[in-house]
């Protein structure tokens, strides 16, 4: 009766396509026009640019974030998203 069942390793749950099983639940991407900013929250159009900051120390996990907030990461040498939230408060 267990063999039925289709078993899923680790690394393919860690290093999928889909992060969260999107791809085997069958979730279709949405393009949108627009984006917010993870940590001031502005809203931002899809032409402007987005850069990735690391969630932690790990660097599996990135936050997208505005110029604006890019800039100001650089200028404090902020390393980390936690950090520039923060900052941002």
């Amino acid at each position: 009766m267990i063999e039925q069942y289709m078993t899923i390793t680790i690394t393919q749950k860690m290093y999928g396509w889909s992060k969260y099983g999107g791809a085997r639940q069958g979730y279709v991407k949405e393009e949108l026009d627009t984006w917010y900013c993870q940590a001031c929250g502005s809203l931002q159009i899809q032409l402007l640019p987005s850069y990735m900051i690391p969630m932690n120390d790990m660097d599996r996990e990135y936050g997208r974030v505005c110029t604006t907030c890019k800039a100001r990461s650089n200028l404090k040498r902020l390393k980390y998203l936690g950090q520039l939230l923060n900052l941002m408060r």
